[in-house]
């Protein structure tokens, strides 16, 4: 909880957190949680394996990797 007055700051700041990460992985999390209210957890783990093997190759992990190693920000691309 929160006061009101402080939510929109807080919810600023939440968005540039999320929006600075790969679009294709928000995009997957965003469809996992919707999709997560309608599965038993057996098929939840199995759709999120199914979307790990999706991301797993993806030129945005590989820049993170990338990224991570040369110690800067990461340029996602979306691919």
């Amino acid at each position: 909880m929160v006061e009101p007055d402080v939510l929109p700051d807080l919810a600023k700041k939440y968005a540039e957190r999320i929006a600075a990460n790969a679009p294709l992985s928000v995009k997957a999390a965003k469809q996992a949680a919707v999709m997560g209210l309608d599965m038993s957890l057996d098929h939840g783990i199995a759709f999120s394996h199914l979307l790990w093997g999706v991301l797993r190759d993806t030129e945005d992990r590989k820049e993170g990797f990338q990224a991570f190693s040369e110690k800067r920000a990461p340029a996602y691309k979306g691919k």
